[in-house]
C-alpha cells in the first residue's frame, strides 16, 4: 500500500515539473514574439519615417525650386523692362519672353498686361498637357496671344510658331479678357517693388490650374506676369519619385495650411465619378443654336463647399458637377472663372 502511494507520489511531482517546464518555454517564446514584434514594429516605424522624410526632402526641394523659378523670372523681366530707356516692340518682348523660358522647366507662359488693357502673353507648346489641349501642326512650339481694343471691338489674336520662330498660322476672334480686372495685376498694384503670388486658380487661355507670380512696372504703366501649372509641378513630383527605388509607390499631396489641395502626383481632375448623362431631345434649331454659341462663362467661387469650390485650382462642387451633366446632356459648353473674391466675380457680372 505505502508503495502504491510513494509511485502516485512520484509520478504527480513528474506532471508538476513537465507542466512547469512546458509553461516555461511558452513563456520564454511569447517574449521572444513579443520582444520581435517590438523589434519589426520599431524598424518599420523608422523605415517609414525615413521614406516620409526623404518623399518631403524631394517635395520641398521642388517646391522651393518650382517658388525659386516663379519669382526670379518675374523680378528679372520686371527689372530689365523697367531699367530700358524706352519700350520695347512686341517683338522685342516675345524674344525676352523667350529668352525667359530657356532652363526653366516649370514655367507655363510670360505676358504683360497694361492699364489701357493691352496684353501680350508668350506659350511654350510642347509640354504634353498644353499640346494635347491644341490640335497643333508639326513642329509648331510657340504660341503668342494678344488681346487688343481695335476701334472699339475688343480682340483675342492667335498666332503660333514654329522652332525656327516662323510664323505658322494665326486666328482672330472676339475677346471678354481684360487683365486690369484680374487678381494677379490688382495685386501687383499694391507694391511695385515686390512680386506678388496668387492662389491657385485656372488660367484664362489655357483651362489648366496653376499660379501666377507678378511684379508692377511704374514706369511702363503694365504688370508683368509669369506663370507656373500645378499640372507641371504634379508630373515633377511622379518623375522625381520614380527615381528613388524606396519611394516609387509613393504618392505626394501638397496642401495649403487650410488644408486645400495645391498639387498632387497622381492627382486626376477628370476623374469624378458623375453618372453618365442621358442625352436631351433637341430641335434642329437648338442644335444650331448651341452649335453657334461661345462658352458660357461661370463663375466659380474658391471656398464655398459644398456647393461651389476649388481643388488645386479645378472647378468642384455640387454647382460644377450639375453644368458638366447639362454640359453632356445638350452640347452647350461651359467656362468657369476663378481665382477671384466674390465681390470681384459681382463686379464682373455689372
Amino acid at each position: 500500500m505505502d508503495t502504491k502511494k510513494r509511485s502516485i507520489r512520484k509520478l504527480s511531482i513528474r506532471r508538476v515539473v513537465a507542466l512547469l517546464i512546458t509553461l516555461a518555454i511558452t513563456i520564454m517564446a511569447l517574449i521572444s514574439a513579443a520582444v520581435i514584434y517590438s523589434l519589426t514594429k520599431e524598424r518599420e516605424i523608422e523605415s517609414t519615417l525615413e521614406t516620409y522624410q526623404l518623399v518631403s526632402s524631394v517635395v520641398s526641394n521642388r517646391l522651393e525650386q518650382f517658388d525659386r523659378v516663379g519669382q526670379q523670372a518675374a523680378y528679372q523681366l520686371g527689372y530689365l523692362l523697367n531699367s530700358t530707356p524706352k519700350g520695347k516692340t512686341p517683338a522685342e518682348l516675345i524674344d525676352l519672353f523667350g529668352a525667359a523660358f530657356v532652363g526653366n522647366e516649370f514655367l507655363h507662359s510670360i505676358y504683360i498686361g497694361y492699364d489701357n488693357d493691352d496684353f501680350l502673353q508668350l506659350f511654350n507648346v510642347k509640354p504634353e498637357y498644353i499640346a494635347k489641349q491644341l490640335s497643333l501642326l508639326d513642329d509648331e512650339t510657340w504660341m503668342v496671344v494678344a488681346h487688343v481694343t481695335v476701334d472699339g471691338e475688343r480682340l483675342k489674336r492667335t498666332r503660333y510658331f514654329l522652332s525656327d520662330l516662323t510664323v505658322s498660322r494665326e486666328t482672330v476672334e472676339v475677346s471678354h479678357y481684360y487683365p486690369t480686372q484680374r487678381n494677379w495685376y490688382s495685386q501687383a498694384q499694391t507694391d511695385a517693388n515686390t512680386v506678388h503670388k496668387t492662389a491657385p486658380y485656372l488660367f484664362h487661355n489655357l483651362r489648366v490650374p496653376g499660379q501666377t507670380y507678378s511684379i508692377r512696372l511704374p514706369d511702363r504703366g503694365a504688370v508683368i506676369g509669369v506663370d507656373i501649372s500645378l499640372a507641371s509641378l504634379g508630373g515633377r513630383f511622379e518623375k522625381s519619385l520614380e527615381q528613388i527605388d524606396l519611394i516609387q509607390e509613393s504618392n505626394v499631396y501638397v496642401v495649403e495650411s487650410n488644408g486645400k489641395m495645391i498639387a498632387a502626383s497622381t492627382y486626376d481632375s477628370k476623374s469624378r465619378g458623375l453618372p453618365q448623362a442621358t442625352a436631351m431631345p433637341l430641335t434642329d434649331e437648338e442644335i444650331t443654336l448651341i452649335v453657334d454659341s461661345p462658352p458660357l462663362q461661370l463663375s466659380n467661387q474658391s471656398d464655398w463647399e459644398p456647393l461651389d469650390f476649388t481643388i488645386a485650382g479645378e472647378p468642384y462642387g455640387l454647382a460644377a458637377d450639375l453644368f458638366t451633366l447639362i454640359s453632356d446632356a445638350t452640347g452647350l459648353q461651359f467656362q468657369f472663372v476663378n481665382g477671384r473674391t466674390w465681390e470681384e466675380l459681382v463686379e464682373d457680372t455689372n
